[in-house]
């Protein structure tokens, strides 16, 4: 839904809809969740919470929790 919003020019729209309802997708879903938000960030000129995620992602990839554990 996010993704089709961003199409439609709707981007600050649809990091609401996510925020809003992303605890109801999985656990394995919520990295792509955040590669979608980067993108809509950078759309939007949010670079602020653009980097804050890119931040959290660089950790979570130290800490081996991303790519769902597996090595990079």
């Amino acid at each position: 839904m996010a993704l089709v919003m961003k199409q439609q020019d709707r981007a600050e729209e649809a990091i609401e809809a996510i925020r809003r309802f992303r605890h109801l997708c999985s656990k394995h879903a919520q990295e792509s969740i955040d590669n979608v938000l980067i993108d809509l960030y950078k759309k939007c000129g949010r670079m602020e919470e653009q980097i804050e995620l890119l931040k959290q992602k660089l950790r979570m990839i130290y800490h081996g929790e991303a790519f769902n554990g597996k090595p990079t």
